[in-house]
């Protein structure tokens, strides 16, 4: 008993050196991790819903989630296919944007079933073997509705998928390196706390014989939902602890786990000047995951402005309208009074909307963004060999025009509601997806950017100083 108490003292001082290098570093990593993974994912969910392969699920963003679970992956018949494709893919992203809007990455909030539920749902799809041979139903049909891309003449479309396969392989590799770090901290530190607060009270006899650690366990049980009621029972880990503290090759084990639980320092390699053009990259690419929704956004709102300029006008309207033309001869100064919300001065402001040139310049953003993410294109080649500066620039300047583009679309679309006739209104299509990926795209964008303003002042504040900076 003395040596597990000494066991026990080790594997609580390095938990507690392990819990500072994840609380500050490692989840860090993780969480961008996942952020990237949405990314991909969402260009190629797009792509899909884009081509009609899919089919949009209008309750989309009216599911309630609370727990991140991966959609059903049971077989389905062929006649099915679209409908059971549309409802996982678009379930499974839902997941995902819970994950990274409401996780909390940290060590409290990420226990060994939260952990268990994130890996099921990176799971769903094996993205390493995206083949029509996958015994997964789900990866299967996935496999069949690429190579159907691949065939056609849209290579830009292909492309995308293409990248973005191989970029999810990379970034999964990270996430689970990640995962597994965390999962083995918790692990080790649930060990130590049964350790403590069951094992201390029981008596049990050493060695341990194979045939009745089984009894052994169920002992524990009785005593573990008296001392740690609140806590659930991994009967798993209850039977590594006898292992390791009751049997002969315990010792060997203890000392796997005192290994695990070391934080090897990394050595600090001097440099100059540090660069963040990595994060700059990836703000961009946010800005560029939504390219494809803008796109349909502006067709739907085009649809809706000809249900407007073509409905029936009371006699008032026509003339009201004849006059307008009178002043204004310019057929292309077409305007809509737009309402949205300051949120810098809280209060509902009016904005005239001038749009054939809202259209044209928003067009033109959607295919600058719709370049961003295709790795092999000029644009992009040109962003990753430019100065930070340069790249910052266009970061700020694309992002404000996203943020315009965003307020516009949601007032137009209110409006053309308001305006259009109850018959008409039905024709109507909403864009109350493409807006939230919109919004997803900006506000992860805008975290990548303040992440890099942060990061520059601090390397300013330190040159004023004198310090000089060293990084990993």
């Amino acid at each position: 008993m003395e040596n597990v108490l000494t066991y026990i003292d080790k594997v609580e001082e390095l938990i507690a050196k392990k819990r500072e290098h994840l609380e500050q570093k490692g989840l860090k990593q993780t969480q961008d991790g996942f952020q990237i993974y949405q990314t991909l994912f969402e260009n190629i969910y797009n792509i899909l819903l884009r081509k009609g392969i899919i089919q949009e699920d209008p309750y989309k963003y009216e599911e309630k989630i609370s727990e991140v679970n991966p959609p059903s992956d049971e077989a389905f018949l062929d006649t099915d296919k679209q409908n059971k494709m549309s409802q996982r893919l678009s379930f499974y992203h839902s997941n995902i944007e819970f994950l990274n809007n409401y996780y909390q990455f940290s060590l409290d909030f990420l226990t060994l079933g939260r952990l268990k539920r994130i890996v099921k749902l990176l799971k769903f799809i094996n993205w390493s073997r995206v083949s029509i041979t996958s015994p997964s139903p789900t990866t299967k049909v996935l496999a069949e509705y690429f190579a159907k891309i691949r065939q056609g003449s849209d290579s830009l479309s292909a492309g995308i998928i293409g990248d973005a396969l191989n970029q999810i392989e990379k970034v999964l590799e990270v996430i689970f390196k990640g995962l597994n770090e965390v999962i083995s901290f918790q692990k080790e530190a649930y060990k130590i706390d049964v350790r403590k607060n069951v094992f201390s009270r029981m008596q049990i006899d050493a060695p341990v014989k194979e045939e009745s650690i089984e009894q052994v366990i169920q002992q524990v049980k009785i005593f573990f939902a008296k001392f740690m009621p609140q806590e659930a029972f991994f009967s798993d880990m209850i039977r590594e602890i006898i292992i390791e503290d009751y049997t002969p090759q315990g010792i060997e084990l203890r000392n796997k786990a005192l290994e695990i639980l070391t934080v090897i320092e990394e050595k600090k390699q001097k440099q100059a000047s540090r660069s963040y053009k990595d994060i700059l990259i990836q703000a961009v690419k946010f800005l560029g995951s939504c390219g494809l929704q803008l796109e349909d956004a502006l067709n739907k709102i085009n649809e809706g402005q000809l249900l407007l300029e073509n409905r029936k006008r009371s006699l008032g309207e026509r003339i009201k309208r004849w006059l307008m033309k009178l002043i204004n001869r310019n057929a292309e100064a077409m305007q809509y009074e737009i309402e949205y919300f300051d949120v810098v001065t809280s209060t509902v402001k009016i904005e005239k909307v001038p749009y054939n040139e809202f259209i044209e310049e928003t067009q033109k953003l959607a295919q600058i963004f719709s370049h961003i993410i295709n790795r092999n294109s000029n644009l992009f080649r040109r962003l990753e060999v430019s100065p930070d500066d340069k790249i910052f620039e266009f970061l700020n300047k694309n992002l404000i025009k996203l943020q315009i583009a965003y307020r516009r679309l949601s007032g137009l679309i209110s409006f053309f509601k308001a305006e259009i006739s109850r018959e008409d209104r039905i024709k109507l299509k909403g864009i109350k997806l493409e807006l939230n990926s919109i919004k997803n795209s900006i506000v992860k964008s805008n975290q990548k950017k303040h992440e890099y303003v942060a990061f520059k002042e601090e390397e300013e504040q330190m040159k004023k100083l004198g310090i000089k900076k060293e990084s990993n």
